[in-house]
């Protein structure tokens, strides 16, 4: 929870809001896990972005 809140805080600071007008607007994927390895973000987004629907 503390790096979330971590993550949160820079964010806002950084002025990365992601609005809803941008989120009807532009495709996006949300990826949920305990722990984020490239290895496992290279996989995931190869395999999702592998079907030609969601290109």
């Amino acid at each position: 929870f503390e790096e979330l809140a971590y993550l949160w805080m820079e964010r806002q600071k950084s002025g990365g809001n992601y609005s809803r007008h941008r989120a009807q607007t532009e495709k996006h994927v949300v990826l949920c896990v305990t722990s984020l390895k490239i290895d496992l973000l290279m996989d995931f987004l190869n395999e999702f972005y592998a079907h030609p629907r969601l290109q």
